[in-house]
C-alpha cells in the first residue's frame, strides 16, 4: 500500500501519473504478450543452502502496508479489527526508527509463518513494498533474518518508477518463467501480495498474459491485513500449486481464492495439486 506520498510523486500530478501508468502498462502489456517477451534478462537463479538451482520453487512478493502492517488505526483495539476467528491477533508493535518513528502492528503468527516457509527455503520471498530503502528495519522489527526475504528495488530517486514499478517487476517475473520452461526448466508459481495493487487492472492484464506457470494475486483488506483464510489459500497454493496453468485469485470477497475466468469473475474454487477444490468463505457467501 502507498501511504504518505506526496501527491505529484515521480514529478507527476495525479492524472499525469494515471495516464503514465496506462501508457507504461500497455507497454508491458505488449511484451508480456508478444514475442519480445523472449529476449528479457534472467536474473540469478536462486540457490538453497546446499547451493542446489531452486528453479520451481514459488516466487512471492510481498508488501508490507495493510498486508502485514495492518491500517485499522494505531489506537484501535486489534480485535476491533474483524472475527478473530478470520483475522490474525495483532500483538506485535514496534516503532520503526527515524525522524517521524513509524509505528506498526502486525501478526507474530503471520509473521512467522511466512519467514518459516522462506528459511526453510518452500518460497522465495521477495519485498515489494514502498518501503523498500528500510526494509532492513521492517526485518529486525519482524525478526527476521535479512538474507531470508531479497527486496526488490523498483523506484529510484525522487520516486521514479512509483506510478507503474510493482506491475513491471511482477511482469518481469512472469517473462523470466516463460524463458525457464522454453529451455525445459520447471517454470515457479508466483504469488503477489498487495492490498492496492493486485486489483481488478492488475488481474486484467496478467489474465491476457501468457503465463507458463500458475499465478495468484491475494488482495487483503488493508484493516487486517492477510486473513487466515487467505494465509491458508496462500500456504496450498505454494505447497500444492494447481495443475491448470491460470490466474487465481484470493480477494476480501473471496478468501479461499478463484480461478479468474475470462469477464474477469470467479470461474471456479481454486483447485489444489491434486485437484481438491476450497469452498467460499462467510463473505463470499454473504456477497451471493
Amino acid at each position: 500500500m502507498v501511504s504518505s506520498l506526496p501527491a505529484d510523486v515521480g514529478g507527476f500530478s495525479p492524472v499525469e501519473g494515471c495516464a503514465v501508468y496506462l501508457r507504461e502498462r500497455f507497454e508491458l502489456e505488449r511484451i508480456v504478450l508478444g514475442e519480445r517477451g523472449r529476449h528479457a534478462c534472467l536474473p540469478a537463479p536462486r540457490m538453497d543452502v546446499a547451493g542446489r538451482g531452486c528453479e520451481g520453487v514459488p516466487v512471492v512478493f510481498l508488501d508490507f502496508d495493510g498486508v502485514l502492517n495492518t491500517l485499522p488505526g494505531i489506537d484501535d483495539d486489534p480485535a476491533d479489527a474483524g472475527d478473530m476467528s478470520r483475522v490474525f491477533a495483532l500483538d506485535g508493535v514496534a516503532v520503526v526508527p527515524g525522524p517521524d518513528g513509524v509505528r506498526i502492528r502486525w501478526s507474530r503468527e503471520l509473521a512467522a509463518g511466512l519467514y518459516g516457509l522462506a528459511a526453510a527455503g518452500k518460497i522465495d520471498l521477495r519485498w515489494l513494498s514502498t518501503w523498500q530503502p528500510h526494509t532492513g528495519m521492517l526485518d529486525a522489527c519482524l525478526g527476521w533474518d535479512p538474507p531470508v526475504a531479497r527486496t526488490v528495488v523498483w523506484y529510484g530517486q525522487h520516486g521514479v518508477g512509483l506510478v507503474s514499478g510493482k506491475f513491471r517487476t511482477v511482469a518481469g517475473e512472469v517473462l523470466t518463467q516463460r524463458r525457464n520452461a522454453a529451455r525445459g526448466c520447471m517454470a515457479s508459481p508466483i504469488v503477489w501480495i498487495d492490498d492496492d495493487e493486485t486489483g481488478d487492472e492488475a488481474a486484467h492484464a496478467l489474465r491476457g498474459s501468457v503465463l507458463a506457470s500458475p499465478m495468484l494475486l491475494v488482495q487483503p483488506d488493508p484493516h487486517t491485513g492477510i486473513s487466515r483464510p487467505q494465509w491458508e489459500c496462500i500456504r496450498r497454493f505454494v505447497s500444492d500449486p494447481p495443475v491448470a496453468v491460470g490466474l487465481y485469485r484470493s480477494d476480501p470477497w473471496n478468501e479461499d481464492g478463484y480461478l479468474v475466468g475470462d469477464n474477469g469473475t470467479p470461474a471456479g474454487p481454486m483447485p489444489s495439486g491434486d485437484g481438491r477444490a476450497g469452498t467460499a468463505t462467510t463473505k463470499e457467501k454473504e456477497r451471493k
